[in-house]
C-alpha cells in the first residue's frame, strides 16, 4: 500500500505509520481476514499498491500505540500477552494473534479468560458488534486446539475514544475504559464455523454480503413541504402509508430513502476495483 499525505502532516508521523510491525506470519489466512469479506481480501491482494492517506489511520496507528503500551503488563504464571497462534485445517494455515491472556479470581472460582483490545466508539460497546464474537471464540478455538490450557470467558477490553463524562450512566459506559463479555461458542461450532469461512474465502469467492458491506435498510419518511427533516421515519413503506393514511395533511408526502452502502462508500479501500459496488452505484 502506498501511502499519502495531502494534509502536509509531519514526515515523521508517515514514517511511523509506514513502518507497521504487523505480519501474519507464514499462514495462508489470519483469523482478522477469515471473519471479513472474502470480496475485499482478494481485492487487496489483487492491488497491493492501492493508495490511502496517511489521515486515514490514525485510528489504527492509535490502536496500534495502545497494544504497544499494554505490553508493559508483566508476564507471569497467570498472564500471558500477544501470543501468535497457527493452525492447519483443510490445508490451509490459520493464524491468530491473541492480545490478553490472564487469571481472573472470582467468588469459589478462578476463571481464565483470553481478552482482545479494542480502540472503539462508545456506540460499538452500546450496540455491540457481532464481529467480536466471531473473532474472539477463533481465537479460543485455535488456542485449545494448539495445546492451550481451558478458556473459561472471552472479554473485549475496550478504550472509548470519543467517550464523554456527561453522558455516563444507564446503558452509556461509565468510563473510558471498559469491558465486554462475550458469549463462547462450543468448540465443535466454531470448527465447522472456520470451515465454512474458509471454503468461503478459498472455494466459493462470493460476493460481499449487506453485513459486510455495512448495508443501512430502506428507510420511508413522512415529510412536510418546507421542512428538510422527516416528521417520523419508519422501517416500511406500508407502516408510513399507515401513517400519512391516518394523521397525514395535505402539505405532508411519503419520501423513500434508499439504504446506503456504509462501508463501500466511505470505507472500503478497494471499491474502485470491485465490479459489485460498480453495478450498484449504476443502479442507483
Amino acid at each position: 500500500m502506498k501511502l499519502t499525505n495531502k494534509h502536509n502532516l509531519p514526515e515523521v508521523l508517515v514514517s511511523a505509520i509506514e513502518n507497521d510491525p504487523y505480519t501474519k506470519g507464514d499462514a495462508d489466512i489470519s483469523v482478522t481476514q477469515l471473519i471479513d469479506s472474502p470480496q475485499v481480501r482478494f481485492l487487496r491482494q489483487k492491488h497491493p499498491d492501492r493508495e490511502a492517506d496517511v489521515s486515514d489511520m490514525v485510528w489504527a496507528f492509535f490502536g496500534q500505540s495502545v497494544h504497544a503500551m499494554l505490553e508493559r503488563i508483566p508476564e507471569s504464571e497467570g498472564v500471558l500477552r500477544e501470543q501468535r497462534v497457527s493452525t492447519k485445517i483443510d490445508r490451509k494455515v490459520l493464524s491468530g494473534a491473541i492480545d490478553l491472556i490472564y487469571t481472573k479470581k472470582i467468588p469459589v472460582v478462578t476463571q481464565r479468560v483470553l481478552a482482545d483490545y479494542k480502540v472503539t466508539s462508545v456506540w460499538s460497546v452500546i450496540y455491540g458488534k457481532p464481529e467480536w464474537d466471531r473473532q474472539l471464540n477463533v481465537y479460543r478455538w485455535l488456542w485449545e486446539k494448539e495445546g492451550g490450557s481451558p478458556i473459561d470467558s472471552l472479554q473485549i477490553i475496550t478504550f472509548l475514544r470519543d467517550w464523554q463524562k456527561s453522558k455516563a450512566g444507564d446503558n452509556y459506559p461509565v468510563a473510558p475504559i471498559c469491558t465486554v463479555d462475550i458469549p463462547m461458542w462450543d468448540m465443535d461450532t466454531t470448527e465447522q464455523y472456520v470451515r465454512n469461512r474458509l471454503k468461503r474465502h478459498f472455494s466459493d469467492f462470493p460476493s460481499c454480503t449487506d453485513q459486510e458491506m455495512w448495508k443501512k435498510d430502506d428507510t420511508w419518511a413522512l415529510m412536510k413541504h418546507g421542512r428538510k427533516s422527516a416528521v417520523k421515519l419508519f422501517d416500511s413503506k406500508q407502516e408510513a402509508q399507515d401513517a400519512f393514511a391516518s394523521f397525514g395533511k395535505p402539505d405532508n408526502y411519503i419520501q423513500h430513502r434508499p439504504g446506503r452502502y456504509t462501508r463501500c462508500n466511505d470505507y472500503c479501500d478497494v471499491s474502485e476495483w470491485c465490479e459489485q459496488f460498480s453495478r450498484d452505484m449504476e443502479q442507483r
